[in-house]
């Protein structure tokens, strides 16, 4: 799943200068579409590696670890769905550090970490090793919903553009 995960790394890095300028601006729409139609594309562009993985999951295990690891391509679609939230979630967190708000993406990993993280001995020992693919796709599953809904909430409450004040108009003088 690391084949998702270097995308989720660049594409938070590369939509960030963009953000910031648009927050130097004020140009909180702006902002807030780029951010919707990054996490969009994100998600959108992961389905069809997601397909690949769902009709050829066991043979590329298969060719990576053995046939140990062919028994369980459910697992590698968890994970790889997993990935996908978190590649969706970038622009989401980047574009909470550009409204100036970078400690709500931080405390969201925290607080998915310490209340999923203990869920995860009791799902692998109802459901084996699926359970840790289970684990992981409702980690990310819930930090991608929180920083959404972390995103729209302080989107909403940043203060309008500043407009320009005009600048006066100095009257002309008689030439008589």
């Amino acid at each position: 799943c690391n084949v998702l995960q270097q995308p989720a790394v660049l594409l938070g890095q590369a939509i960030f200068s963009t953000l910031a300028g648009q927050s130097a601006r004020s140009d909180w729409g702006g902002l807030g579409r780029l951010v919707q139609r990054s996490t969009l594309i994100a998600l959108v562009a992961s389905v069809p590696l997601l397909a690949v993985f769902g009709l050829f999951g066991r043979p590329i295990l298969h060719l990576l670890g053995g046939r140990g690891f062919s028994a369980k391509p459910e697992l590698l679609m968890l994970l790889a769905a997993s990935r996908v939230l978190k590649l969706g979630g970038k622009p989401l967190g980047a574009g909470l550090v550009a409204i100036g708000k970078p400690g709500q993406s931080v405390r969201i990993s925290l607080l998915t970490d310490i209340v999923i993280y203990p869920m995860l001995p009791l799902l692998l020992a109802l459901t084996g090793l699926i359970g840790a693919g289970w684990h992981s796709l409702l980690q990310d599953g819930a930090a991608f919903g929180l920083r959404a809904g972390a995103f729209r909430h302080w989107l909403r409450r940043m203060p309008p553009a500043q407009e320009d004040a005009p600048t006066p108009v100095e009257p002309a003088a008689d030439a008589a």
